[in-house]
């Protein structure tokens, strides 16, 4: 009976490893397999770590280029970032405000200024007899007046005669008159005494025969109750009738003789 189940069991077992296609020659050969491949395996290995140790140093040169930010973000108080944030809008808000007075300062200037204008020109005693070196003593009288909406305060005056067939084309102007004189809105700055200008007889009769012109040219300088200058730049052509004076005056010359800032 021993027999018998020994037999059995070695035809159980001689079955099994039928059933699995195991034995020695197939063990050998997978070996022989591994070995062939066993090289390959490596160099794949050491490929992958040297790919993952490059991903990773990739990683840490990303993180320390926010390294600042991070390192703020994480160091600084919510306090301390309400306080930086608050400075920077008071920044910008004193930023805006002092623009917005430099244009209220720059309108109001233009709006409240003192404007002033030319207002009466005269001259007479073309009639006079020369003097002994041939000249003519003429007499000028002149007016300006503030057309503006504040007082100005006189800075310096010029006024300049020229007697041709025609004007420069720029103005020179001579020696200025320097005073303090202040005029109220709707005052005016004249002539106290008449100015005395002598011209030649030979000019004199031109004007009188119609061969010259006679300009008066001028440049008022003056500010405002801001220390912004202002002037007031003009020519004016005389206009005669063949009498001792002038009659009346009409604006002329080129735009260079001309500004009002």
């Amino acid at each position: 009976m021993e027999g018998d189940t020994s037999a059995a069991g070695t035809a159980n077992l001689h079955n099994h490893k039928e059933h699995t296609g195991f034995n020695n020659d197939d063990a050998r050969q997978q070996y022989k397999y591994l070995a062939a491949d066993l090289p390959f395996i490596l160099q794949f290995i050491e490929a992958k770590a040297q790919q993952d140790e490059r991903d990773t140093e990739l990683q840490n040169q990303s993180k320390k280029g926010l390294s600042w930010a991070t390192k703020f973000v994480c160091d600084a108080k919510i306090g301390d970032v309400a306080i930086a944030f608050f400075t920077w809008c008071l920044v910008i808000v004193g930023a805006l405000q002092a623009r917005r007075l430099r244009q209220t300062i720059a309108t109001m200037e233009q709006t409240e200024r003192p404007f002033m204008v030319f207002s009466n020109f005269k001259i007479s005693n073309f009639t006079s007899a020369p003097d002994a070196a041939g000249m003519v003593k003429l007499l000028l009288t002149y007016g300006y007046i503030n057309h503006g909406r504040s007082p100005a305060f006189v800075r310096r005056l010029n006024q300049t005669i020229n007697a041709g067939e025609s004007l420069p084309k720029t103005p020179t102007y001579g020696g200025y008159e320097s005073n303090r004189f202040v005029i109220s809105v709707g005052g005016g700055f004249a002539s106290t005494n008449p100015v005395e200008i002598f011209l030649d007889g030979e000019v004199i009769k031109k004007l009188f025969l119609g061969e010259y012109n006679l300009w008066i040219y001028g440049h008022f300088e003056y500010t405002g109750i801001s220390p912004f200058p202002h002037s007031h730049r003009f020519v004016l052509r005389m206009i005669f009738d063949g009498g001792d004076e002038s009659v009346r005056f009409y604006p002329d010359g080129p735009d260079s003789y001309w500004e009002n800032s």
